[in-house]
C-alpha cells in the first residue's frame, strides 16, 4: 500500500479531479483576510467611526508564479492575459473611497470602489462593473458571489480542506 503526504494529496490529486472547485477554494482562503479586513474597513467607515478601521494599510504576500496564475484565472477579467506570467508578476486588490472634508457627509457604500491590478494594468469586468476597471464596492461584493464563486465559510482552512469536496462540488454546495 502507497501512502500519499496529505499535502501532496491536496496540492497535486484534488485539484485533478475537481480543478475549479479547488482553486475557487485556494484562492478564496488566500483573500478572505484582505476581504475582511476591507469590510471592517467600509463598515467603520459607513457607521461613522473611524477609530474602527482597522489600522491595516496593505497585506503583502510572496509567492510562487502558481499563487499567482490561480488567482490571475479566478478573476476572469475581460482583459485578462491567463497565459502569459512573467517573472515577478503580481497582482493587488484595492480599495479606494471618496471621503469628503465635510465632516457632516455620511458616508455610505456606494463612495467605495475596488480596482484589480495585474502587473499593473487595470483589470476590467465590463459584464458585472457600471464602470469596467473600477467596480463600486457592492459590485464587487456581488461578483464574488454571484460570478468567482468565492468559497464564503466562518469555519478555518483545515476543516474546509478535511471535508468531503467531492460532495459539495458535485450537489452545488460551494
Amino acid at each position: 500500500m502507497i501512502w500519499i503526504d496529505q499535502v501532496v494529496h491536496a496540492t497535486l490529486v484534488l485539484p485533478m479531479t475537481y480543478p475549479e472547485y479547488i482553486r475557487n477554494l485556494y484562492v478564496s482562503k488566500q483573500l478572505r483576510a484582505p476581504f475582511s479586513i476591507m469590510d471592517k474597513i467600509v463598515q467603520a467607515r459607513i457607521d461613522g467611526k473611524p477609530e474602527n478601521v482597522p489600522k491595516t494599510k496593505m497585506i503583502l504576500y510572496s509567492t510562487h508564479d502558481w499563487t499567482v496564475a490561480q488567482s490571475v484565472v479566478f478573476f476572469k477579467a475581460d482583459n485578462g492575459d491567463f497565459l502569459n506570467l512573467p517573472f515577478a508578476s503580481y497582482l493587488s486588490i484595492e480599495l479606494h473611497a471618496n471621503i469628503p472634508k465635510d465632516e457632516t457627509y455620511e458616508l455610505n457604500v456606494d463612495d467605495f470602489w475596488v480596482e484589480v491590478h495585474y502587473n499593473g494594468r487595470n483589470y476590467k469586468f465590463t459584464d458585472h462593473c457600471d464602470i469596467a476597471d473600477r467596480c463600486s464596492y457592492r459590485e464587487f461584493n456581488d461578483m464574488l458571489k454571484d460570478v468567482l464563486s468565492y468559497v464564503y465559510t466562518s469555519t478555518n482552512y483545515q476543516a474546509e480542506c478535511a471535508a468531503d469536496q467531492k460532495l459539495k462540488y458535485l450537489y452545488g454546495h460551494h
